[in-house]
């Protein structure tokens, strides 16, 4: 599956990049292109989609190089953008609807800000209860926990980011 899903994001990448950056390969001298991608972790599912999108250049532009540049996630990347420290930046679209309406945490507008690229309509989250847990309370899906009231404390992910947005809502 992992195969699967590395060649179905190259392919779009590659049409899609090759499409949108075009004259960002090369400078008007001829000289390479570097692209600064702001994304999220060393090690996540954003690292993965940054060596996937510089692997998609690479097959078009040979001397194009995406570097990925770690960050807070997606709302330190509406910031690295409005500053110039990247050119392109993984963002969620709940994100950029947060910006661009002035929501917490920004304290103005950001519509400068445009989709070029849908890189996956899906985000990992999972929801884990340790056995003892779930075997007390009979808890089988996310709807015994309503209706059976049970007394739960929830982490969700770091404070401040999207996830724990969604979540506290």
């Amino acid at each position: 599956m992992k195969n699967n899903i590395v060649c179905r994001v190259r392919n779009i990448l590659c049409i899609l990049l090759t499409f949108v950056l075009f004259g960002c390969s090369q400078t008007e001298t001829g000289q390479s292109r570097n692209i600064t991608l702001c994304g999220a972790s060393p090690s996540g599912l954003w690292s993965f989609l940054g060596t996937g999108l510089d692997a998609a250049m690479k097959a078009s532009y040979p001397d194009a190089n995406i570097t990925y540049q770690t960050s807070g996630g997606g709302f330190a990347n509406v910031r690295g953008l409005d500053e110039g420290c990247c050119e392109i930046a993984l963002i969620h679209d709940a994100e950029a609807n947060i910006a661009v309406n002035r929501q917490a945490p920004f304290s103005k507008r950001h519509e400068n800000l445009r989709t070029i690229a849908a890189l996956y309509n899906w985000a990992p989250l999972q929801l884990i209860v340790n056995r003892e847990f779930a075997e007390e309370y009979q808890l089988t899906s996310l709807e015994d926990i309503i209706s059976k009231k049970v007394p739960i404390r929830i982490l969700l992910n770091r404070r401040g980011n999207i996830s724990s947005q969604v979540g506290r809502h």
